[in-house]
């Protein structure tokens, strides 16, 4: 069984513990303020972690936020 690892928009392998700018570049979000955008994510249920002054989110999260803000009724 292989296992499928989530790349970047530039083709390197996804980080497993992610910058907020980790995390808008993954998901194809332009913006000027990665930490201000992640903030806004939280809002809308991705969860992540302040370690110290810094705040992180793993990959499996990112993945499991992206999966949840799929409209399932729409065909």
């Amino acid at each position: 069984m292989t296992t499928t690892i989530p790349h970047m928009p530039d083709g390197t392998p996804a980080p497993e513990v992610m910058t907020p700018k980790d995390v808008v570049e993954f998901l194809q979000i332009t913006t000027k303020n990665a930490t201000a955008s992640v903030r806004t994510l939280r809002k809308h249920g991705l969860r992540t972690a302040k370690i110290g002054n810094e705040v992180r989110c793993l990959l499996s999260e990112v993945l499991r936020f992206a999966e949840s803000q799929i409209d399932t009724n729409e065909q």
